[in-house]
């Protein structure tokens, strides 16, 4: 059992760069996004939600209690399939990740496909960062059946940028979020180019979905056979 687990590590090492398991979060990491200015587009629209006028719920520290998608505290989405959020940090900053706090249940409000997050020191430019929810592997998967709350996280990225733009590839109904942050990384990556540019992010992002899709759903079938791996009472 243990060579099965050590085999599928190693997949998941060369297709995500680490293996399951192996965080890289580190320490608590500066939240550069804190209080910062964004825009969103499409407008929010669910009514049971915030729509969200001042452009500050997602940026202000405070995570929903209760209900999802029934709080004040927690910004939705009807009928969009790909939500755009970018974020001004205000200057160019090194940035060693994000996070993006979401829910899903039964009826129609699944887990995005994507979370593919760009950066661009001018706000017209725009670099790939990474996908939140392949990145995410090292802090756990959400759960695939049942209402229940996810924080896709990542710090290990090495970029810098000053507008953080978060394209939330949505399945079927529903999108919902109540907080993101973005990740101080190390100083010295503000000297860097940061990668190359993406000439249309909204392309990107549809060009890339089949890719996304398969790469989850290897995630998950590896989430499978690791538990029960774990919980199987064979010997080694």
């Amino acid at each position: 059992m243990g060579t099965v687990l050590r085999i599928f590590s190693v997949i998941c090492a060369v297709l995500y760069g680490s293996a399951p398991g192996v965080s890289s979060l580190g320490a608590e990491r500066q939240n550069l996004a804190f209080g910062r200015p964004y825009t969103l587009s499409p407008e929010p629209n669910y009514h049971l939600a915030s729509k969200d006028p001042d452009r500050k719920l997602l940026t202000d520290g405070i995570h929903t209690k209760g209900f999802f998608w029934t709080q004040p505290t927690t910004v939705g989405w009807e009928g969009r399939s790909l939500i755009e959020i970018t974020i001004d940090l205000g200057s160019v900053r090194p940035i060693a990740g994000a996070s993006f706090s979401t829910a899903a249940s039964p009826g129609n409000v699944n887990w995005p496909r994507a979370v593919l997050v760009f950066v661009s020191d001018d706000g017209k430019d725009f670099r790939v960062a990474g996908d939140l929810v392949i990145d995410s592997i090292e802090s756990g998967m959400p759960a695939p059946q049942g209402y229940s709350t996810h924080r896709y996280v990542s710090s290990r990225w090495q970029t810098k940028g000053r507008f953080v733009k978060l394209a939330v590839d949505q399945v079927l109904e529903y999108c919902f979020c109540d907080e993101i942050e973005v990740y101080r990384g190390e100083d010295h990556r503000v000297q860097e180019s940061g990668g190359p540019i993406v000439p249309d992010w909204k392309s990107y992002v549809l060009e890339h979905r089949l890719d996304a899709c398969v790469r989850k759903r290897l995630l998950l079938d590896y989430t499978a056979v690791e538990a029960m791996v774990q919980t199987s009472t064979l010997p080694q």
